[in-house]
């Protein structure tokens, strides 16, 4: 018999959700903190090969985050006709007016307060984040997620119509303009929302009702181990990748190599973990639907133009915890608590 709590969105999924933010916040960690961090280019290469190491396997976590969310939203949304965005939006308003807020408030407290931009770049966030917060770029991710919201009463009619096979080959045509973003960054984001979702709404429509419901341990621990193969997988690509000491054609070779490969490992890394959570019935828990209730504001509050350089770089200088030999534990606290304030905020 078929549940109808999975319909209703059961605790599963809104834990799913609140380990995807975690995964992503761990990524903005190592992403923003070591190999992109504005005031210490070099804190990469500071570290030791187990630090090194551990970052690398923490890093897979924001392509994969990214990726439940807008499959977790193709898995609810895949027979919705209408379009919801005003919740959305608010919020993204709410929190770049709260971000430009925060930036004037330490610009005129904290001495010596700057950000890595140029002051063309701040003017353009600032006037973006005051009048555009939607479109200013600002939130790259709110900015794909309301894009295909927009379209998805179209979308979601379009997918009506295919069968199985027609929705296969959207599903392969997608794949490849996924593939192809990779070097275009000004598509990426539409393009991952598109394939994800389109994912997400394949498992509901052809997979979820004859394997998910009631499949019990025979189907998870196959789930689990996929995960986990795929998630080390993309980590040691990177691991080694950045060690490795290759010129000419060789390094061309290697950086479409690890360009494209990640674009395999991603979607299947995050496929087994929905197929994971889509098998789990753990009830209705009040606590944890709350908390996944602040996760989208999570994302908003700790990742803004604004927020981001100072939060890695000045609060929790990750550049110095990178040198400690308690780092990779250091790292997962360090997000917990981070996950925990903007939550109680």
């Amino acid at each position: 018999m078929v549940s109808t709590r999975i319909e209703t969105r059961n605790s599963a999924f809104e834990l799913l959700r609140i380990i995807s933010i975690f995964m992503i916040i761990l990524y903005h960690f190592v992403l923003h903190g070591l190999i992109n961090n504005p005031v210490f280019p070099d804190a990469f290469v500071q570290g030791s090969s187990m630090n090194r190491f551990f970052a690398w396997l923490y890093f897979p976590g924001g392509e994969v985050g990214v990726a439940l969310f807008f499959m977790t939203t193709g898995f609810f949304c895949i027979d919705s006709k209408k379009i919801k965005i005003k919740k959305v939006v608010m919020q993204v308003v709410f929190y770049a007016w709260l971000s430009l807020l925060l930036y004037y408030v330490l610009k005129s407290a904290v001495s010596g307060f700057t950000l890595p931009y140029s002051s063309q770049e701040i003017k353009k966030y600032v006037y973006g984040s005051l009048l555009f917060p939607v479109r200013s770029g600002s939130f790259w991710f709110a900015t794909a997620y309301i894009l295909l919201r927009l379209f998805l009463p179209v979308y979601n009619s379009f997918l009506e119509k295919l069968n199985k096979k027609g929705y296969l080959l959207v599903l392969a045509f997608l794949f490849v303009a996924f593939m192809q973003s990779q070097f275009f960054i000004v598509v990426l984001g539409y393009t991952k929302a598109f394939f994800f979702y389109s994912i997400g709404g394949f498992i509901k429509r052809y997979v979820h009702p004859k394997e998910l419901v009631g499949g019990g341990d025979i189907y998870n621990k196959p789930s689990l181990v996929v995960f986990l193969l795929s998630w080390v997988s993309y980590a040691l690509l990177r691991y080694f990748g950045s060690n490795l000491q290759v010129s000419g054609i060789m390094k061309i070779l290697f950086i479409l190599f690890n360009s494209l490969f990640p674009c395999v490992l991603v979607p299947v890394c995050a496929t087994s973990i929905l197929l994971l959570f889509s098998r789990l019935n753990i009830g209705e828990n009040k606590f944890i639907n709350t908390v996944s209730a602040t996760t989208f504001g999570i994302y908003l509050l700790h990742d803004s133009n604004f927020v981001r350089s100072f939060l890695w770089c000045n609060v929790v200088k990750v550049q110095e915890l990178y040198l400690l030999k308690a780092f990779p534990l250091a790292a997962l606290l360090v997000c917990v608590i981070i996950f925990i304030t903007c939550s109680l905020l």
